[in-house]
């Protein structure tokens, strides 16, 4: 796969702006110069550039990866400028349909303008009958009645004759593209058909006639090249008058037949227009978003190193902790072994085999500081808290009260708990535990109030 259909890939997948970003850098030239010589407009080239790639941004999920990008974007750089010269020229037939329109509507205005380059054709095209009816009507000026005498008919008779005349020039018309109706078509004709001669031509004519006798055969011949001359010039005049109205009238009406294709096309590309305008709109969406999506995560990673910062001293702390719960371990056995006589094993039944009498360890509950007190008071110590003075006044109680604890025998008071360990023979033990519930009643008569 292509670098170029790569990048089409991220942007299709992530709406990376910074991949199409690369994209249009890349090709930009590419396709403006494509457009700028199909188009010869540097303005007009840039909006066929715009709107090739605002085509790519719509189609990059459709592509495939092995398309060709750069010929892509030529393609559609071609096809995009070909429309829009198709647009621009439609345009201009729009506007010269608008001047053309002012013409044809003078000369539909004016239905002797339509009528007379084709009459002489048309009366050319009528039979001898119909001929003679429509000119002594409409040439002539006669009415129905003298055109019957005049055809040797009755007026019944003349005006049939006149009105298949009107109908075949009629007929005639339309298919020149000149629509009437025959009375439209019988009023041109009255009012114009016959125009006035210039003033000293018939005199002239006259003259020319009365006095035959005097003009030779030549003068003849050059008055009726004259006259036949200006005859032709007329009809060359007339014909070319005929041909340019009539190429006028043609080109306005393929005008209109442009216009009303300009209409249809302005209303397919509508939908794409609108398209284009909202995929504007989602773009500028996106890249608020992506602006957006980008403050925040950098508010993020400043979070984050703040969380990993925090992290770091939570880990530090709880190594610290652990450390301060295996000193505090390591100080209470340290504690423990420094006040032991020796070492004592919890259990019964354990026998010593330096002595024949069985020795037991019994831990009994106590009231720590009442025991202290009442060892304290019956021996030499004056309240030193040390652990070996506590330790030999408690023996000293003990044995003052008529339990000697020797080795293997032993005795270890635990303040912190308030449990007196004692390895001794059944007897000794059980002498403790009676010195102790004295000591005990004797705490509670005191805290009552007793003697």
């Amino acid at each position: 796969m292509s670098d170029d259909m790569m990048l089409i890939q991220e942007y299709a997948q992530s709406n990376s702006e910074q991949a199409f970003a690369t994209l249009v850098s890349q090709h930009v030239n590419l396709v403006y110069s494509v457009a700028l010589r199909q188009v010869h407009d540097p303005h007009l080239a840039e909006e066929v550039t715009q709107a090739v790639f605002i085509l790519l941004a719509r189609k990059a999920k459709s592509l495939s990866p092995k398309t060709i990008l750069s010929g892509w974007l030529c393609r559609t750089a071609r096809n995009l400028s070909a429309n829009t010269l198709k647009i621009q020229r439609r345009r201009q037939f729009h506007e010269q349909e608008s001047h053309m329109e002012s013409i044809l509507d003078e000369s539909e205005s004016d239905p002797w303008a339509q009528v007379a380059p084709h009459l002489d054709e048309a009366l050319n095209c009528l039979g001898q009958k119909e001929h003679d009816a429509v000119v002594l009507r409409f040439f002539d000026g006669k009415d129905l009645k003298h055109v019957g005498a005049a055809m040797g008919t009755t007026e019944d008779g003349a005006r049939m004759r006149v009105n298949r005349g009107l109908e075949r020039l009629r007929e005639f018309f339309t298919k020149r593209g000149v629509t009437l109706s025959t009375a439209a078509i019988a009023g041109a004709v009255s009012a114009n058909s016959v125009q006035a001669a210039p003033a000293g031509l018939a005199a002239a004519i006259t003259v020319a006639a009365l006095s035959g006798s005097t003009i030779t055969t030549t003068a003849v011949i050059a008055a009726t090249k004259a006259i036949a001359m200006t005859t032709l010039q007329k009809t060359f005049i007339i014909s070319t008058a005929a041909v340019l109205t009539g190429g006028v009238i043609i080109e306005a009406r393929q005008l209109a037949k442009a216009h009303a294709e300009a209409q249809t096309l302005r209303q397919q590309l509508r939908p794409m227009t609108d398209e284009i305008q909202q995929l504007q709109g989602e773009r500028e969406e996106t890249a608020r978003q992506i602006a957006s999506l980008r403050e925040e995560n950098e508010k993020l990673n400043g979070s984050t190193g703040e969380l990993l910062r925090l992290r770091g001293e939570v880990g530090r702390l709880r190594l610290e902790s652990r450390d301060v719960e295996r000193l505090r371990a390591e100080n209470h056995r340290l504690h423990v072994a420094q006040t032991e006589p020796s070492p004592i094993v919890v259990g019964q039944g354990q026998s010593s085999t330096s002595n024949s009498i069985p020795l037991y360890t019994r831990m009994i509950k106590v009231d720590t500081e009442a025991l202290l007190s009442k060892s304290r008071s019956s021996s030499v110590d004056n309240g030193d808290s040390n652990p070996n003075v506590v330790q030999q006044s408690l023996l000293q109680f003990l044995k003052d009260n008529g339990v000697q604890i020797e080795p293997p025998a032993a005795a270890f008071i635990d303040q912190t708990n308030g449990t007196l360990i004692v390895r001794a023979s059944l007897a000794s033990l059980d002498k403790i535990e009676t010195l102790l519930q004295d000591i005990r009643s004797h705490n509670q008569n005191n805290t009552n109030g007793g003697p």
